[in-house]
């Protein structure tokens, strides 16, 4: 997401077919903690401003 934008557009493609059931998001921390190089970037797509 740019600075300063209000919003983002996600779309997924599953295939075979997609079952909400069968979905889990992303924990922020977990990403953050496997991926602490990029904790802003995280932190900045999960609309937050900083950690």
């Amino acid at each position: 997401m740019l600075d300063g934008g209000a919003f983002a557009l996600l779309g997924a493609t599953m295939a075979p077919g997609f079952d909400f059931a069968d979905y889990e998001a992303a924990d922020r921390e977990a990403l953050i903690a496997a991926y602490p190089n990029f904790a802003e970037r995280i932190a900045r797509l999960c609309g937050l401003q900083q950690l």
